[in-house]
């Protein structure tokens, strides 16, 4: 900001404001004071709302620079979006943005402004949108019924192995889950309550092995 403030008198210009959460001084609705403003140091949306207005735009941040936005550029920095890939022209520096204010034009920022409104007018961005949906819906055509449970079929087949073989391992492990509970009961308690154990073991395999709803 030191740079830019720096820049900005050498430039004439003796009013400098910051405006935004990193220093409380945000506001909900831009558009009530971007017009008492030439020129506005920003990037992404708050460019284009800057641009908007009727603003002279610097794409600026603490990343770097992307430089004053002119008819020659437009459309270069707008396919980034004003973001943080348009950052990379230059870093910040007072040279570097006395530079850029030297660019200013109140003509050519008349323009800039109005294709803006036009490009970033809600209703373009809707209908564009819409028509987007309407290629990719007509693009991919409904799906027969047979066709899907073909799919499904098909599908199903790929997990019948797998299935097989966690049935077999769950098998195995029961089976050996039994014979250690046998094994267990009959050096560690009286061979009565044996067969209790065992049948404690199958329901703590069964309550294991049942899915959950």
């Amino acid at each position: 900001l030191a740079e830019i403030r720096a820049a900005c008198l050498d430039a004439g210009i003796t009013r400098f404001d910051i405006v935004g959460s990193s220093h409380g001084t945000a506001v909900d609705r831009p558009e009530t004071i971007l017009g008492s403003y030439d020129i506005v140091f920003a990037k992404a949306r708050a460019a284009i709302e800057a641009l908007t207005t009727g603003c002279a735009v610097v794409v600026a941040d603490y990343t770097g620079l992307g430089g004053m936005v002119t008819s020659a550029n437009l459309d270069a920095l707008r396919r980034l979006n004003f973001g943080v890939r348009s950052l990379q022209k230059t870093p910040i520096s007072r040279d570097a943005v006395r530079a850029e204010l030297g660019l200013y034009s109140a003509e050519d920022a008349q323009q800039v402004s109005a294709t803006m409104r036009q490009r970033a007018d809600m209703q373009v961005a809707v209908t564009r949108l819409e028509a987007i949906y309407a290629e990719v819906i007509a693009a991919h055509s409904p799906v027969p019924a047979d066709e899907k449970l073909k799919a499904a079929a098909a599908y199903m087949k790929t997990l019948v192995p797998a299935a097989k073989a966690r049935a077999h391992d769950e098998a195995a492990l029961a089976a050996l889950l039994a014979q250690n509970a046998k094994q267990v009961a009959q050096k560690v308690i009286a061979p009565a309550p044996v067969a209790q154990l065992q049948r404690w073991f199958a329901r703590l395999w069964t309550d294991r092995a049942r899915p959950e709803s």
